[in-house]
């Protein structure tokens, strides 16, 4: 017998799903690392869905800066298919409305400085079609600016030496 949905039972559910969402964006205390960089990292595609269903945090960021992104182009083409997963969470969820999305931006930069497509150029695994993928979405390195800024730096260095060996 089917019966009808009460209030009682709505808020209960309701306080339920509350909870779910609250506990999958937990952080361990030491690294800050999420449930979903844990899943991310165990290239777990059912695990990554799972938490993404209950409002994981896709652009969540552990102690070193990395988000759930940074983690999965580090492990390359083997975990391109979770890269996906997370990248499509990021436009589904209506987040962004910017192209790029932030976090293929070079403002979602790690601790050192590197972006998700500046991690995956330097992870060690085989990583061309990752990089590939990344750079059709928009992708953006943190280092060219960087080193656009050093190279400016220099150059107005240079200027301002040249010029005052010039007024002696």
């Amino acid at each position: 017998m089917n019966r009808p949905r009460n209030d009682e039972s709505h808020t209960r559910n309701t306080g339920t799903n509350t909870f779910v969402n609250a506990l999958v964006n937990l952080r361990f205390p030491c690294f800050f690392n999420s449930f979903l960089h844990s899943a991310v990292r165990s290239g777990s595609e059912k695990a990554v869905e799972l938490l993404l269903k209950y409002n994981a945090d896709v652009e969540a960021r552990d102690v070193d800066l990395r988000t759930p992104l940074h983690i999965s182009v580090l492990a390359g083409d083997a975990n391109l298919h979770i890269s996906d997963i997370l990248l499509a969470h990021v436009w589904q969820s209506g987040k962004t409305e910017t192209t790029p999305p932030w976090i293929l931006s070079s403002c979602a930069a790690t601790s050192n400085g590197l972006s998700v497509l500046d991690v995956a150029r330097t992870a060690s695994c085989e990583n061309k079609n990752t990089i590939q993928w990344l750079l059709s979405n928009g992708a953006q390195s943190a280092l060219k600016q960087e080193q656009e800024k050093e190279t400016s730096m220099t150059l107005n260095m240079k200027t301002s030496s040249s010029s005052s060996s010039s007024k002696r």
